[in-house]
């Protein structure tokens, strides 16, 4: 055999890789095998170390002449560690990057080997040999960052799949006399949700109220001085009394401090009681405790009432009943549909199919000019713009201007870049190799 430094360099270059290609993948299904069968994974991995170390310091003896240090132990445990560190961290990157170093048995031992041997050709003399080495690792440092990079995903699909949303999902438009709220906040005018006005005045109060009976003693007080205290103990106000006033017929007026009314009448051992919010007409409350009475049979079928719990109704001029709410009374609602807030607040929405997905039910659609689609229900509006097997929405309540509906829906466009990426948050990089990859990809 020629015994001459190259081919020591050869001898140990290639025993090295040797080593490196086949013995961590047969000692790592040792270690899997440890694991499964309860065996001690301490005392595996200082077995698979000390195998690793011997195979390297027997051929670390038989290549003295050409490596450093002299110590064949010691050159042993840096390639053994050196190659190890550089075999796990080439792996993941490796994999990061998308190149599938861990998948199929080829790539395992060509990329095993070559772990070990860049490391042991580092200690290897003469000095080309360490130098060609340095020269591939910085080059596989390049390539792994290359990799890295190109793995890294788009920052605006990683945002979009971060928050669970469709690209052509996704509208914006603009509302005027309204301010975007939500997520979907894409200017100071523009947005893709729900818009409120930005005049409070015109934001419709809640009007709700509810009339019931109460069975009561005798004695029940029937003054503003002596009945407040009975009344919120009783239940019969809902939150701490604000003021009281007395009217003519009998009648006690409470307002309180959450912002609710209440009208308390007796007639004899019947306490009729009409609760309403602060949107409530006070003359609309006042007519209703006067006029309640109990509901006739027919009246009790429509509203579903519990036969032993005869329910009371009133005259209401402006409201219709609404039906029983559970220990409140009946509950009316006004008759134009306007209820409260939601019934002033326009949303943007996006939904697959056409006209048939809108134009069912209590909902009513008419065809307007431009290929609009005008629907309505009891507790809501809107304009629809039908594509091609989608439809974008602008949908508002009965307090909205239909024109204003008509007028933004049809403005209303896919959502930019620049907007999406001042809205969606960016996720966090899941590893430290994410966010290597993540900002190579931001700043090269």
């Amino acid at each position: 055999m020629n015994d001459s430094p190259a081919s020591r360099i050869i001898l140990q270059l290639g025993g090295v890789w040797l080593l490196g290609a086949l013995l961590p993948p047969a000692l790592l299904g040792l270690l899997v095998g440890a694991i499964l069968g309860g065996t001690g994974v301490l005392l595996v991995l200082l077995a698979i170390l000390a195998g690793i170390v011997a195979g390297l310091t027997l051929l670390g003896r038989a290549t003295a002449q050409v490596k450093r240090p002299r110590s064949n132990l010691l050159w042993a445990l840096l390639v053994a560690v050196g190659g190890g560190m550089l075999w796990t961290l080439g792996w993941r990157v490796g994999d990061a990057a998308g190149l599938g170093v861990s998948h199929g048995s080829g790539r395992i031992v060509l990329f095993g080997g070559l772990a070990f041997v860049l490391v042991a050709a580092l200690f290897v003399r003469p000095w080309p040999v360490p130098a060609g080495a340095l020269a591939v690792l910085l080059a596989a440092v390049v390539a792994a960052g290359i990799g890295l990079r190109g793995a890294a995903p788009d920052d605006l699909a990683e945002r979009l799949a971060a928050s669970g949303l469709h690209r052509e999902t996704l509208y914006a438009v603009r509302v005027a006399g309204y301010t975007p709220t939500g997520d979907r906040v894409y200017g100071p005018e523009t947005g893709g949700a729900e818009f409120t006005p930005t005049d409070p005045a015109a934001v419709p109060p809640l009007r709700i109220y509810r009339v019931r009976a109460e069975q009561v003693a005798a004695g029940q007080p029937r003054t503003c001085a002596d009945s407040t205290g009975s009344a919120e103990s009783a239940g019969l106000i809902p939150g701490s009394v604000q003021s009281c006033a007395a009217e003519s017929g009998g009648l006690l007026y409470y307002t309180t401090w959450g912002n609710e009314q209440v009208y308390l009448l007796r007639r004899g051992a019947v306490l009729l009681v009409a609760t309403g919010t602060a949107g409530v007409e006070r003359a609309a409350l006042r007519t209703a405790i006067r006029t309640a009475r109990p509901a006739t049979a027919a009246e009790r079928t429509r509203l579903h009432a519990d036969p032993a719990d005869p329910p009371y109704i009133a005259v209401a001029p402006g409201y219709r009943s609404a039906g029983i709410a559970p220990n409140l009374g009946t509950e009316y609602l006004p008759a134009d549909g306007i209820t409260g807030p939601a019934d002033a607040v326009v949303r943007l929405h996006f939904q697959y199919g056409g006209r048939e997905q809108i134009c069912f039910g209590q909902t009513r659609c008419t065809t307007e000019a431009g290929g609009l689609v005008y629907f309505r229900s009891p507790d809501q509006q809107g304009y629809a713009v039908l594509g091609s097997g989608s439809t974008v929405l602008l949908t508002g309540g009965l307090a909205v201007d239909r024109d204003l509906l008509r007028d933004s829906v049809r403005t209303a466009r896919p959502v930019t870049d620049a907007e999406l990426l001042r809205t969606l948050a960016r996720p966090a990089p899941k590893t430290r190799l994410d966010a290597i990859g993540r900002w190579l990809h931001d700043h090269t």
